[in-house]
């Protein structure tokens, strides 16, 4: 005799609520902050190998978006048309090098991209939090992968994300609502 038992996941509402506003929530980068952005090694919590200056990325794509939970599932990013991210993934995944030549990083500055609506998910896998978004959609830095974040800290004001890259990777990013 075998048994399968299926446990599906349901979040918490307040997380549904400090997301989404209980209709829409707006996201941007938290810029003005140390380590709005970050990297380290794919089982860091820290960004330990680098991690972002105050506005250090100022005029490279990034600080102008904005990101949209909607409490029907969807996530729109505004990208007022550029946005920031490494070149090989985003090569791979965005519609190839747009006519750009990466940086010294092999990261693409201002890379053509129109806003996009896509679908994001809650999980908890081992018990962590996680925020997985659809198709392209990811959060103020490309770094391919999955799309798949873990809630490292959030409030009502302030969300902490870490993904893994295509690199393998984790990648930081800091939000702030507006």
């Amino acid at each position: 005799l075998s048994v399968e038992v299926l446990a599906l996941y349901n979040p918490p509402a307040e997380l549904i609520t400090m997301l989404t506003g209980d209709s829409n929530k707006t996201w941007r980068i938290e810029s003005e902050t140390q380590g709005h952005f970050g990297v380290g090694p794919a089982d860091a919590i820290d960004p330990i190998w680098w991690a972002a200056n105050p506005n250090d990325k100022v005029g490279l794509g990034a600080y102008d978006d904005t990101f949209t939970f909607n409490v029907d599932g969807s996530f729109t990013h505004t990208t007022n048309g550029t946005v920031y991210g490494q070149a090989t993934p985003m090569t791979q995944d965005l519609g190839g090098d747009k006519g750009m030549t990466a940086n010294g990083n092999n990261e693409f500055e201002n890379y053509p991209l129109d806003a996009y609506t896509v679908d994001w998910s809650l999980s908890a896998p081992g018990g962590q939090e996680t925020l997985q978004l659809s198709g392209i959609g990811f959060h103020g830095f490309y770094v391919g992968g999955n799309h798949s974040y873990i809630i490292l800290s959030r409030t009502n004001t302030e969300l902490h994300l870490k993904t893994i890259g295509a690199d393998g990777n984790s990648w930081f990013v800091k939000f702030i609502s507006n």
